[in-house]
């Protein structure tokens, strides 16, 4: 279920697995058949971001910018933009996110 993917997630975020989590979000679609949700995609981005992989975090939220990423996708991968010294894409992170109201 959602709270058992977002919670092995952001474990694999603590230990700085960002690649083990990116294989459990791709595993937890092809068990679904769907996307997965919009908060288990934030707790990969949230790995993303502690591990700095700024390509990374920017892919899956252009993915999500469908499906509703929202104010806690974008902070997640500004952050992964911040700790790699991607500051250019952190600030206009923050202004779309403006612009799109919601931040």
């Amino acid at each position: 279920d959602e709270a058992t993917w977002t919670c092995l997630l952001t474990a694999c975020a603590v230990g700085q697995q960002w690649r083990t989590a990116w294989g459990f979000y791709a595993e937890c679609f092809n068990l679904t058949g769907r996307e997965p949700s919009i908060i288990i995609s934030n707790a990969l981005l949230g790995a993303l971001e502690r591990a700095g992989r700024w390509s990374e975090a920017l892919y899956l939220l252009q993915r999500l910018k469908g499906r509703g990423a929202n104010e806690v996708s974008y902070s997640a991968t500004i952050g992964a933009c911040g700790r790699s010294s991607r500051w250019e894409w952190s600030v206009w992170l923050l202004a779309e996110l403006r612009q799109q109201g919601l931040g």
